[in-house]
């Protein structure tokens, strides 16, 4: 599914849920899009990374987002993909990823409300900074709770405790690798791209990254 949205006077935020082959091919013609960085925005097994095709004129951003419903000890993350061509932004969503799409309505409708326009680099990085922050509750939780259970440990080693102990760290590893590969893809799209930046963009890139 295709649905665009007016993000300034020159720009479309356009969504793409799931798209099928016509739906595809329908990308490359109206918005420049190449096939083969539409294949990496629709996998969804991609790791987090950036891609520019600079003959095209596309740039692609491949981003690990914390899905909502997730058990502590098994934290999942799955891929966005976030594409820049003709001055578009386009975001590439599967079903577990598609509540992003809702929250990026209301923040273009908060932005209407409020008379402003955003550019497409401000826009994505308010996004990616969205997206990174929602790593800190599962983070914290997992945390707070590898401590509790390593406290009650030390009072009574039980064998349930200690197998639920290393489901909680194991989850805590896969979720900070995920948030670490996505720190990997903001300073290498820093790298790329800082001299077309704005001073105020790069510092609002390094507070995403940090």
């Amino acid at each position: 599914m295709i649905e665009q949205h007016s993000l300034n006077f020159k720009s479309h935020w356009v969504s793409v849920n799931e798209p099928t082959p016509h739906e595809m091919n329908a990308l490359v013609e109206k918005y420049g899009v190449t096939e083969e960085l539409l294949r990496y925005a629709v996998d969804p097994y991609e790791k987090a990374r950036v891609e520019v095709d600079m003959e095209a004129g596309v740039t692609l951003l491949i981003f690990d987002v914390v899905l909502p419903t997730h058990d502590v000890s098994e934290p999942e993350t799955a891929p966005v993909g976030m594409m820049i061509a003709r001055d578009n932004i386009l975001t590439f969503t599967s079903e577990p990823t598609s509540f992003i799409n809702k929250q990026l309505t209301g923040k273009i409708d908060k932005l209407r409300a409020a008379g402003k326009q955003v550019g497409n680099i401000d826009f994505i990085i308010q996004v990616l900074y969205d997206f990174t922050t929602a790593y800190f509750v599962p983070i914290r939780r997992s945390d707070g709770d590898r401590q509790r259970m390593q406290r009650n440990l030390q009072k009574n080693m039980d064998r349930n405790a200690i197998t639920k102990l290393m489901e909680i760290e194991t989850g805590l590893v896969y979720i900070l690798s995920s948030a670490q590969g996505n720190i990997s893809l903001l300073q290498e799209f820093k790298r790329r791209f800082k001299n077309t930046l704005t001073e105020d963009q790069l510092e609002n890139l390094d507070d995403v990254i940090n």
